[in-house]
């Protein structure tokens, strides 16, 4: 019991001297080799435990538990800062200090029980078996998922610049395939949207629908499909509607959009280049069109968009030639 004192010493000094001395390996993305080390270390400094004889064996532990423990806690928690996107940060750094200090608690509490049926000595020496567990759970599961979000985020910028991200709103405002007319609308005033694409149980694209569609299916037969902007004749109905108005609108209300809808949606995909969104834009004759990356809708193109980048791109060259000029 006189050593007591000295190993809570120890176990101060290894923690400290191996911050000192590995948080360059940490900065450097040295991870691996560090959570390798440092479960080597504990593994092999735990199962000694069941040898211990000696006040100079346990101060001996508690220094290489210190190294052990000082490179693991803060390199675990440099994971979940590194994969979690930055407006979350907090609330994931969180959720890890209350994990951490629930796992404190249980620890302990297994320890008190453990003691009273088979000793510290023996207690101390099957902790061995939980960073066992956990070295496994590391290799199989978070050293791959780790590896793979930063090679993602490491991959996002040069890819981005060769897509149509810049261009696009990436906040998608969609309707299922089971939604009715009334959905549609009621859908497009909570969003304040004039179209939506038609979404597909599994996600994907498979329509579209806009409030000229549904003026266009409410006019069949008095007017060419394109004949007018059908969105802009929707809101002159809504803004003062008449009797025939109400009588056609209420019996489409329960349709299913597809009905109404484009059933085949235009789409483009998200690594396009300019000139093939202008192609489609100038040949299909619609104002926004989902963009499309392995398969899934991941943002939404106006023509306004790209009629601004171009506008953009035209008085830049207008002022480059004016300057040399």
């Amino acid at each position: 019991m006189s050593f007591l004192p000295y190993f809570y010493i120890c176990l101060v000094i290894g923690m400290l001297l191996s911050k000192i001395s590995t948080q360059k390996m940490i900065d450097a993305g040295k991870h691996r080799v560090l959570v390798y080390i440092s479960l080597i270390i504990l593994v092999i400094t735990m199962t000694s435990y069941i040898f211990l004889t000696t006040g100079a064996h346990l101060l001996i532990a508690g220094f290489f538990f210190g190294i052990g423990y000082g490179i693991l806690q803060p390199l675990f928690q440099s994971f979940v800062t590194g994969t979690t996107p930055a407006p979350k940060r907090g609330v994931a750094n969180a959720t890890y200090l209350l994990s951490y200090d629930i796992g404190i608690g249980i620890g302990s509490l297994l320890m008190g029980c453990l003691q009273e049926s088979i000793g510290l000595q023996k207690g101390f020496a099957l902790t061995a078996i939980a960073y066992v567990v956990g070295g496994i759970i590391y290799i199989v599961y978070s050293d791959r998922y780790y590896r793979k979000l930063k090679t993602a985020s490491a991959e996002a910028p040069a890819k981005e610049a060769h897509t149509l991200a810049p261009y696009m709103k990436k906040e998608v405002y969609a309707l299922q395939e089971d939604a009715t007319v009334y959905d549609s609308i009621a859908f497009f005033s909570e969003k304040n949207i004039s179209g939506a694409p038609i979404l597909s149980k599994e996600g994907t694209a498979i329509g579209f629908i806009s409030d000229g569609d549904i003026m266009r299916y409410m006019k069949e037969g008095k007017l060419a499909p394109m004949a007018t902007d059908s969105s802009t004749l929707f809101m002159e109905y809504l803004w003062d509607p008449d009797a025939e108005f109400h009588e056609k609108i209420n019996t489409i209300m329960h349709l299913n959009i597809l009905e109404i809808g484009t059933k085949k949606a235009i789409t483009i995909d998200a690594d396009a280049s300019i000139q093939d969104v202008c192609k489609l834009l100038g040949e299909s004759g619609v104002k926004k069109v989902p963009v499309l990356s392995e398969n899934k809708v991941v943002g939404i193109l106006l023509r306004s968009a790209i009629i601004n980048y171009l506008e953009k791109q035209y008085l830049e060259q207008a002022k480059s030639v004016h300057q040399a000029g």
